[in-house]
């Protein structure tokens, strides 16, 4: 898994914030979510007792596969 960075690159040389509204929209598709190391969503039950673990916004396999479809 990785991170998204805060700043995204939407054309070469070009650069703009990742907004909570952007967020919001890739949860909606199943491209991004807030998760932690072990792969649990943050809001969803976690069976394996981690709750000290931080959650990140993320890119899903979901978003990895569409970005490679799209390539």
């Amino acid at each position: 898994m990785g991170n998204i960075t805060p700043r995204i690159e939407i054309a070469p040389g070009v650069k703009a914030w990742l907004t909570a509204a952007d967020e919001i929209a890739l949860e909606e598709l199943g491209l991004g979510d807030s998760t932690d190391d072990c792969g649990h969503v943050q809001g969803s039950a976690d069976l394996r007792e981690h709750r000290t673990h931080p959650h990140l916004f993320r890119i899903t396999a979901n978003g990895r596969q569409a970005v490679a479809d799209a390539a």
